[in-house]
This record gives structure tokens, sequence and C-alpha cells, in this order.
């Protein structure tokens, strides 16, 4: 029998692929994959995508057919993955387009200690498994293009209505903004990102356990070539502004991430 493939990062799957490992481990979906669930698939459908996941699977190197026993053996440590994303119970689901029109979709499964990474790359899904949730923010931050000023001067929050920032996106003007109750400086530096933004991007915090979603908080990304700005949206509706820098982007996720980790799941 010829030998298992050895694990190294990043892992690249197909949805197939993925649909495959999946079902091995017995999951219904993963959050933020695009992946038909096989409890939406009739039976034919699902040994079709089944076969065609498995034959990639064996294909290049994961799973290996022993003809003495009739068994096939499946690489542990990418089993292990999947099952770390497939049980995580924080789940951050990003997604963000730049300027040029290019689209981002990236992911991250927290379970215990172990943080999984997902890149969509085209039609591929792309895994690595980080050691712990800083050097995930970390990664997450450094995706991100133009990158976080590394540090802000003097640091900034406001909040706006569901209303009022649809306005404010639709007609960045200072004036505006001052009717809305922002505050001189904030005003300004707000009204600069939103008249020349570089990306607008949505990251949704999730708690989660088994796939099942308990609660989640929405966030928002703008970036320009010198100032970023995330949006934390209330459960009242409103909308919480901060500039950051990288720092305090990690910083600000990290510290809702705890949050929502601290609510019980019974």
């Amino acid at each position: 029998m010829q030998a298992i493939r050895e694990l190294t990062y990043p892992v690249r799957l197909s949805s197939a692929g993925l649909f495959a490992l999946l079902s091995l481990v017995s999951a219904p979906t993963l959050l933020g994959a695009g992946v038909k669930s096989p409890y939406t698939l009739d039976e034919a459908q699902a040994t079709a995508l089944w076969e065609q996941g498995s034959n990639e699977l064996r294909k290049h190197g994961w799973l290996i057919d022993d003809p003495t026993t009739h068994t096939s053996v499946i690489n542990e440590d990418l089993l292990l993955l999947i099952i770390s994303a497939v049980n995580a119970e924080l789940v951050v689901l990003s997604t963000w387009q730049n300027d040029s029109g290019r689209k981002y979709d990236v992911a991250y499964y927290e379970h215990g200690h172990t943080v999984v990474e997902m890149q969509m790359l085209g039609s591929l899904y792309e895994f690595t498994v980080l050691s712990n949730r800083n050097v995930a923010l970390q990664c997450f931050a450094s995706h991100f293009e133009p990158a976080f000023p590394q540090a802000i001067k003097q640091p900034i929050q406001f909040q706006l209505t569901q209303e009022q920032a649809l306005a404010a996106k639709q007609n960045p003007d200072v004036q505006l903004l001052h009717t809305f109750g922002v505050s001189e400086i904030a005003a300004h530096q707000f009204a600069a990102t939103l008249q020349k933004p570089r990306l607008y991007g949505t990251i949704d915090i999730l708690r989660t356990e088994a796939t099942k979603v308990i609660e989640s908080r929405i966030v928002g990304i703008i970036l320009a070539d010198t100032t970023a700005w995330i949006g934390f949206v209330t459960p009242d509706g409103l909308t919480d502004y901060h500039n950051v820098g990288e720092a305090d982007f990690i910083n600000l996720l990290d510290q809702a991430m705890s949050d929502l980790n601290e609510i019980n799941v019974r």
C-alpha cells in the first residue's frame, strides 16, 4: 500500500473534496463554505458527489485504499483539521472587495486554542491551521490591501443609525455628519475616508455549536490609503464606529470574540 501524503499547509480542496471530508465526519455543513449538505441531496446526488470527492482525495494522496484489508485510510491530521473547523466555538466570516473589483472571502474557525483559516481561491478552499487566536488575527489583518495604518494619532469613536450611515456613504459630507452629532475631527476624517474608499467589507463573528449559530456580531470595515474604520452593529441597530490601526483592529476583534465566547451554550 502506498504511503499516505504528509500534511503541509496550506491544504487546497475542491468543493467535492470538502464534501467528502465533511461526510466522513458526519457534518451537515461548514459555515462559510458553499458546499452542498448531504441532507439537502437525494441518495443518487450524494453518492455521485461522494465518489467525485473521495476520488479527488485519493488522487492527491489524502485517502489511501488498502487492498489487503479492503479498507481506506485518511490522513488523520487532515481529518482533525476538518473536525476542528466543524466544531468551532467561534467563527469569523469575512468578505470584502477592493477598488479594483477583486473580491476576497476569508474565514476563521476557533476550536479550543486551535484556529483553522479558510480562504476561497477561485473554486478551491485553502486551509491552514494556526496556533492561536492572536496569530490568526494578525494573519487576518495582513490580508487587507491597502494595509491598516500602523498607528493612529487620536482614537475616535462615534455612533450612527443605519439610515445616517447610508446617507453618509451616499453623500460623504462633513456638514451632514455634523448634523448627525459627529465631532469636527471625526467628521473630517470619516468623510475623507468615504470620499476615496479603497475597500469595503463585512465581518460576521459567530458564537457557534456544531455549525449552529447561537449569537453573532456584524462588523463593517472601510479602508482608504491612510485611514481605516470599523463599525460594530449593536443589537438596537446602531453602528459604533472606530478609527483603527492594525493593533486596534486586532484588539477590538479579539474583545468581540471573547465577549461572544462567554455566552453559555446549553
